[in-house]
């Protein structure tokens, strides 16, 4: 899935680099955010369980 993704995202880039480039950009940034946050969150609530268990 994780090759899809970044085929997907190489596809992606190539389409808006022109047009849209700018909002494609922001968007992207802040998808990266999102992915960071998500992850910290996650292993956050792995390092709970494992200091509770």
């Amino acid at each position: 899935m994780v090759k899809a993704n970044q085929l997907a995202n190489a596809l992606l880039d190539d389409v808006f680099k022109s047009d849209l480039k700018e909002e494609f950009i922001s968007f992207k940034l802040l998808a990266q955010e999102f992915d960071a946050f998500n992850t910290a969150l996650i292993l956050k609530k792995c390092e709970v369980v494992l200091v509770t268990s």
